[in-house]
């Protein structure tokens, strides 16, 4: 029987799901991190397949798989996965893609724009004739709306606090609840345990920010402008009144209070919309035409 398995990998999660022709999801798991320039190529490639291994059906005798991964196309990994993948029978065709395509496929046919806010953040547009990417450069280079760059914020905040630079913050005391002492002792740990870690601290800020943290409010403030940047130019880009743009990621979670630190400019000219089927979805359509009973299906398993 034949069965597609669409991957969607990024810096703190891979997640995986295999689909019979009718859109149902019969194998689902979510695995670390599979950027491979956070965990490596080797460790990324393995993992990759190990994922699409558990997610194969007994009875498959002809499976397609496409892998949206953060980082493999710059890791330049696409062939190497590709022939890792086909060592396995029934693995007959190995597509290799970008996050921001995956996205960009589970929402739109033709023309369109897509944000993505998880660990990382990147802006895309495609007008029907020509692709563009806004932002997207990582966490050595970016200064954004990620989950890193709101993550690297608490983390500063608390350390400010902590040693007297900067203002009292309720962030001082989610920290440590969070990991049982302040930023300066949990230093090595940051540094040890790299991007995914930071990124993990983002929920805090919202938390502290609900209970009007003057600190907090700062930190989301400091980085939507970077945000704001991405939108506008994603906006001269499009060339029209009025930018609608998809937007995935986790912190799609907050997006209305992120939405509230824009200007009123940007707001009257882009709207942000949450998408109709989640990303991973994007690689199932990359691989066959789908009918809208099979996206009703895949939707409803997905979220049930």
């Amino acid at each position: 029987m034949r069965y597609l398995i669409s991957i969607d990998g990024g810096g703190t999660k891979t997640e995986g799901v295999c689909v019979n022709s009718l859109g149902s999801i019969v194998s689902r798991d979510v695995l670390g991190s599979s950027n491979p320039n956070d965990v490596g190529n080797q460790t990324a490639i393995d993992l990759i397949n190990g994922l699409v291994c558990s997610l194969l059906p007994k009875d498959a005798t002809e499976v397609w798989v496409a892998i949206g991964g953060s980082g493999m196309k710059t890791a330049g990994i696409e062939d190497q996965i590709k022939q890792e993948l086909l060592k396995t029978p029934c693995v007959k065709r190995v597509e290799v893609l970008t996050d921001v395509l995956t996205a960009y496929y589970s929402a739109y046919q033709d023309s369109g724009a897509i944000l993505i806010i998880g660990t990382g953040c990147v802006g895309y547009v495609n007008d029907g004739a020509k692709e563009y990417f806004v932002g997207g450069g990582g966490h050595f280079i970016d200064r954004l709306c990620s989950g890193f760059d709101l993550g690297r914020g608490v983390i500063n905040a608390v350390l400010e606090d902590q040693d007297g630079r900067g203002q009292p913050t309720i962030l001082s005391q989610l920290f440590v609840e969070r990991v049982g002492g302040g930023a300066r002792e949990h230093l090595k740990q940051v540094y040890a345990k790299g991007k995914s870690y930071v990124a993990s601290f983002a929920p805090l800020v919202f938390t502290a920010y609900e209970k009007n943290d003057k600190v907090a409010s700062d930190v989301l403030c400091d980085c939507v402008q970077g945000l704001e940047k991405v939108l506008n130019a994603m906006y001269k880009i499009y060339g029209k009144e009025t930018l609608e743009v998809t937007v995935f990621g986790g912190l799609t979670k907050k997006l209305e209070v992120i939405e509230s630190f824009l200007t009123e400019q940007t707001r009257n000219k882009v709207r942000l919309l949450r998408p109709n089927a989640p990303i991973i979805f994007g690689g199932i359509k990359l691989l066959a035409k789908v009918d809208e009973n099979f996206i009703k299906t895949f939707i409803q398993d997905y979220y049930k």
